[in-house]
């Protein structure tokens, strides 16, 4: 039995922070924060609007609603 990587594959980089010495494993690329703010807005947004869709569509009869095809 063999310590290290299964089937030849390479084992992820660890990258180690100057000033606590902490070493973590470089598996995800770094994002660019305002794409990331962008993403998550654009993800709300897709969201309210399905949210504002299913709304209008339902026929709100008391406790019992149906939806319009």
């Amino acid at each position: 039995m063999s310590i290290g990587p299964p089937c030849g594959k390479r084992a992820a980089p660890l990258q180690v922070h100057p000033a606590s010495g902490v070493r973590t494993i470089a598996t995800l690329p770094r994002l660019h924060p305002q794409l990331v703010i962008a993403l998550l807005a654009a993800a709300v947004a897709l969201g309210a609007g399905l949210l504002l869709l299913a709304l209008h569509n339902a026929d709100w009869r008391g406790d019992e609603y149906t939806y319009h095809a």
